[in-house]
């Protein structure tokens, strides 16, 4: 800024002095920075839930010349795959460079089990020539007897399967041994549980 200063006496007489006046903005604008949290699994970019930066305010720079957003996230590891911390620095910066950093925590957390999105079906194996009954046995107990899981966090190819034996509280290996012939039409009857884990025990 040329700031033009005249100076006057009683008589007329003046002088004109010019003062150039450099301006600078170094002061950084300040904000308020969400609280830490805790949220579900998926819940983590939906700002939301886990919100943004507020009161933002510089002593140059009106509201519409200020950026803010996020500067970088660092990924703290917890007690499983979808348990852990996001480190998440914002970052505000006004129209001449000058910007201001804050960290906020959020604290994810997997506490919803998997659901099926199709229930197991019963399975009666036919003794008959040409039928592995091992092979059938294993083929039914192996796609989980059809059941079908999804979860809201974990893919479907990292889910954890599990077959019980009901009557023995076992897991489910080879096929029960059997008698032939039987002393009915039936060779053996089992129930089995099919349990489904994600990648946090739920």
């Amino acid at each position: 800024v040329r700031r033009q200063w005249t100076a006057e006496d009683v008589c007329g007489n003046s002088l004109n002095i010019a003062q150039d006046i450099t301006v600078r903005d170094t002061t950084p604008p300040s904000f308020l920075v969400p609280a830490d949290t805790t949220v579900n699994c998926g819940e983590e970019n939906n700002f939301a839930i886990t919100g943004l930066p507020t009161l933002i305010t510089d002593n140059c720079s009106g509201p519409g010349d200020i950026e803010s957003g996020i500067f970088s996230e660092t990924i703290i590891a917890g007690s499983c795959e979808n348990n852990y911390t996001i480190k998440r620095t914002w970052r505000v910066v006004d129209e001449c460079g000058n910007d201001s950093l804050q960290v906020q925590h959020i604290t994810v957390i997997d506490t919803i089990a998997p659901a099926f999105s199709q229930l197991a079906n019963d399975r009666i194996i036919v003794c008959m020539q040409g039928i592995n009954l091992e092979e059938e046995y294993e083929s039914w107990v192996d796609f989980h007897g059809g059941a079908v899981a999804s979860d809201f966090c974990t893919i479907d190819d990292d889910l954890e399967w599990r077959a019980i034996d009901v009557a023995t509280g076992l897991p489910v290996g080879s096929m029960p041994s059997y008698s032939c012939p039987a002393p009915s039409d039936t060779l053996f009857a089992q129930t089995v549980d099919f349990i489904v884990n994600d990648g946090c025990g739920n």
